[in-house]
């Protein structure tokens, strides 16, 4: 990993390679062919596609997804995704409040940033202490790290206030931006109604000279089928928030999986 980059560990056809569940190993660390990690998500009331997302970058063998949901309108601001944290506490505690998680991941790349990770973090982590806590900035940002890129393109779907929020969170936390744009959504549904090809002429109008990845921010976008080829159209490796929340759960619970097919960085996990 490059010196100066911030450590973080706290088609058709392709969607149904993806849901087949092929991977080639998968152990918790120290306990070879243990039982699939327990993660609970705790996703927003207008998300269409983040549990789908989520079931198609990982394995029913690798882990298992318990999810709850947040009240959240489908028209969103930043005061909106922030007043979130008064129910976080709550929400979690939905969550197999008989059983263990072994991850518990708030599924809000912006709400994220509105909240403040370490508020986040607090919230959650008071509910379940037993669980890791990760959300999907807090993923991305590792991902990229382990990913050795410091520089790099980014593409958000959100209206311009959001997407600078974004923007300046990354910039603030070490990394820069070759290129940066928002495609100006301002719902939920429409976020989830881009199409695989609106979302790669997006990315492939980014000037990348000098990026070493692209991230496309927001677990309401369809991505799991797009990241394969697009990292082959660029050249470089593409992060997603929903891509970077499963890795980084693995992460967390401890599990070596390679999963192809869904990206450089689930492939070299």
């Amino acid at each position: 990993m490059p010196s100066g980059i911030p450590s973080y560990e706290t088609g058709d056809r392709r969607l149904s390679s993806l849901a087949s569940g092929r991977f080639q190993s998968a152990s918790r660390a120290g306990r070879p062919e243990a039982r699939p990690c327990r993660i609970g998500l705790i996703a927003l009331a207008s998300d269409h596609a983040i549990e789908d997302e989520l079931r198609l970058f990982l394995t029913p063998e690798v882990a298992r997804i318990a999810t709850t949901r947040i009240a959240n309108a489908d028209r969103y601001d930043a005061t909106t995704l922030a007043a979130n944290a008064a129910g976080l506490g709550a929400a979690a505690a939905l969550l197999l409040p008989a059983g263990r998680l072994d991850v518990l991941a708030y599924g809000c790349t912006s709400g994220t940033v509105a909240i403040g990770e370490a508020e986040v973090d607090r919230l959650l982590g008071s509910a379940r202490p037993e669980a890791a806590v990760t959300t999907p900035i807090t993923a991305a940002k590792a991902a990229l790290a382990a990913l050795g890129a410091r520089r790099i393109a980014l593409l958000t779907p959100y209206p311009a206030v959001l997407h600078r929020m974004v923007a300046e969170h990354l910039e603030g936390h070490g990394f820069t931006l070759s290129d940066e744009r928002g495609l100006g959504v301002a719902t939920d549904a429409g976020i989830s109604a881009l199409t695989a090809r609106e979302l790669r002429e997006a990315a492939c109008s980014l000037d990348r000279q000098g990026a070493e990845a692209v991230f496309l921010s927001c677990t309401a976008l369809h991505t799991a089928g797009l990241v394969d080829t697009l990292e082959q159209e660029l050249a470089l490796p593409v992060v997603t928030s929903n891509q970077a929340l499963a890795w980084h759960a693995l992460r967390l619970a401890g599990v070596a999986a390679s999963l192809p097919g869904r990206g450089r960085l689930l492939r070299s996990n």
